[in-house]
């Protein structure tokens, strides 16, 4: 990610809600999934995958497909 200069531009900060998974004892899943606005029931239950998006750049996400088509979007 490349931060913008830009002082007047205008963003949307996202708030992210939940508690932080602990790193002594991990959950089962997503160490992400309690507070991710895009998780679902496999979250909670299985360990994502690393998948290949782009050369080079991987991802560990169960609906980064969804994602990434524009499927799901944050309210």
């Amino acid at each position: 990610a490349i931060p913008s200069v830009n002082v007047l531009e205008k963003k949307n900060k996202i708030i992210l809600k939940g508690e932080i998974s602990s790193p002594i004892n991990p959950q089962q899943g997503c160490r992400f999934a309690p507070r991710c606005p895009f998780a679902q029931g496999i979250c909670l239950e299985k360990d994502p995958e690393w998948k290949e998006v782009e050369a080079e750049h991987f991802v560990a996400c169960h609906r980064v497909e969804e994602l990434a088509q524009g499927l799901i979007h944050y309210h």
